[in-house]
C-alpha cells in the first residue's frame, strides 16, 4: 500500500515556504517605504500596481483576507509596474515586476535591464539600485513639479 505522509509532508513545507517567500517580499517593499518616508519627509513611495483589473481586485481581497488568506491555484506569476507615489496620490511608473506564484523569483525591469531576484538579499540589491538611479529622482521631480502645476492651477480656477 503506497503512503501518502511523506508526500503531504513536503507539500505542507512547500506551502511554508511559499508564505515566507511572500512575507520576504512585502517586508522589504515595507521597509524601503519606511526609509523612504524618514529620508524624503513623506514625499513619496514605491508602490506595486498589479496589471489588470481582475488582479487589482485580487490583490484587495488578498489583503483584505491577510489574516486567513485563501488558497490560490493560480501558477501564472503576477506582473505590473513600480510606481512612485507622491503623497497627494499623483503617481508615475518607473519599473515593471513580475512575481511568481511562490514568490521568489522576483522580476524587476529597470531601465532596459532585467533581473531575476531568487531571495531577499537580490531584491534589497535590486531595490536599491532603483533608488540610488538618478533617473527615479528625476521621475520624482517632475511629478512634483507637475503637481505644483496642478495646484496653481486649481488656485487659478478658484479665484475666479
Amino acid at each position: 500500500m503506497f503512503q501518502f505522509k511523506n508526500l503531504i509532508q513536503t507539500g505542507m513545507g512547500a506551502a511554508s515556504y511559499v508564505e515566507q517567500n511572500r512575507k520576504s517580499i512585502d517586508d522589504v517593499f515595507s521597509n524601503l517605504n519606511k526609509e523612504l518616508t524618514e529620508e524624503t519627509d513623506g514625499l513619496f513611495t514605491i508602490v506595486r500596481y498589479l496589471h489588470s483589473t481582475r488582479d487589482i481586485l485580487a490583490l484587495g481581497r488578498r489583503i483584505a483576507e491577510e489574516l486567513a488568506p485563501k488558497l490560490s491555484v493560480d501558477t501564472k506569476p503576477q506582473t505590473g509596474t513600480l510606481n512612485i507615489v507622491l503623497g497627494n496620490g499623483d503617481n508615475a511608473s518607473v519599473a515593471f515586476w513580475e512575481q511568481h506564484s511562490d514568490g521568489y523569483p522576483f522580476t524587476i525591469e529597470f531601465l532596459g535591464e532585467r533581473t531575476d531576484c531568487w531571495d531577499q538579499e537580490a531584491l534589497i540589491h535590486e531595490l536599491g539600485k532603483l533608488v540610488s538611479s538618478g533617473q527615479l529622482w528625476l521621475k520624482v521631480k517632475e511629478l512634483q513639479s507637475q503637481a505644483a502645476k496642478k495646484q496653481e492651477h486649481d488656485n487659478n480656477t478658484q479665484d475666479k
